[in-house]
């Protein structure tokens, strides 16, 4: 009997022998969390760069299409008084106003006008020159991108009472509800309407007039050439208004990315201001130009907002990359 007891005895373990477990798997966990979630960034990153890929191949047909690809520049001029930006452009390009493909009239214009004046029929309440029939689907091209792999969200929906947009949580609604973008491969659920998409995919189309980058040098210095110099490659206007909407998470609209143009040059609590996190970023110091060459000079630049979801920080993932 005695024999037996003492057996039993050493089959338990002591309170030291369980911490000293415990204390290995903790430690184990502690090491493979970080790894995963690194493991996760990776992964979603080359998920964004197959989308990319995509739309870069279809950016190519619409060039060939068209003798050009579209334009990026922001429209807000009186003849179309909402502003209508590089992300709604390359959409309307991709997949069309209604997803439906591009409409050869279109001019990509905010209001819907065609190069006679007349809406479009998307525009609620209006005849519009070319209603939803066999005559419409004749006049459109592609879409370019499969709808259901472009990602695309309207800014908002038709109706009043029930806004849907990746921005309506925020309350401010500059832009039109038929407004598509395409959206990046990291969704998040938007606060206030219980549904999730990514940002914005913005597009930037190369200037042909142009010659100038602002670039930064090792030590520090820059060639003096500012964001709004005219003669830039890119301009950073072409999304300005969509980054100047914050996040569509922040429900009280006081987040700021730190690619908004109205945050100050240097502001030391939300980045250095638009030239450093785009123009800094595009320019190919692997080219030694004095007035600055950014990647992709006679082409575009798509960029997502990367897996922190902020405009202007480390992670960006851009198209040249």
């Amino acid at each position: 009997m005695q024999v037996k007891n003492k057996l039993k005895k050493r089959r338990a373990f002591t309170i030291v022998e369980l911490l000293t477990v415990m204390s290995v798997i903790i430690i184990l966990i502690s090491l493979l969390v970080p790894a995963l979630n690194q493991v996760k960034r990776i992964s979603k990153k080359v998920v964004q760069k197959k989308q990319f890929a995509s739309i870069d191949v279809a950016l190519e047909m619409f060039e060939a299409e068209h003798g050009e690809y579209p334009d990026s520049g922001a429209d807000d001029s009186e003849s179309s008084p909402v502003p209508y930006c590089g992300a709604m452009k390359l959409a309307e390009a991709m997949v069309g106003q209604d997803q439906l493909g591009f409409h050869r009239k279109s001019l990509f214009r905010a209001d819907l006008q065609d190069d006679d004046d007349h809406q479009l029929y998307l525009i609620p309440g209006g005849a519009g020159l070319w209603p939803n029939n066999d005559q419409n689907l004749k006049m459109r091209e592609g879409p370019y991108l499969p709808v259901e792999y472009a990602n695309a969200n309207r800014m908002g929906n038709d109706s009043v009472d029930e806004y849907l947009g990746i921005y309506e949580a925020l309350g401010y609604k500059p832009f039109e509800w038929y407004q598509n973008v395409l959206c990046d491969v990291y969704t998040r659920r938007i606060q206030g309407v219980g549904t999730k998409a990514g940002m914005p995919i913005l597009y930037y189309k190369a200037r042909s007039s142009g010659k100038t980058n602002p670039r930064r040098y090792d030590d520090g210095s820059d060639n003096g050439i500012t964001r709004d110099d005219t003669t830039n490659i890119y301009d950073y206007t072409d999304n300005d208004e969509l980054v100047q909407l914050g996040a569509p998470w922040n429900p009280d609209n006081t987040f700021k990315h730190p690619m908004d143009s109205t945050e100050p040059e240097g502001n030391a609590t939300n980045g250095v201001g638009v030239t450093e996190t785009f123009y800094f970023r595009i320019n190919n110091n692997q080219v030694p130009i004095d007035f600055g060459r950014p990647y992709r000079a006679d082409s575009y630049i798509l960029l997502s907002a990367g897996f922190d979801g902020e405009y202007g920080t480390g992670d960006d993932i851009y198209s040249f990359e």
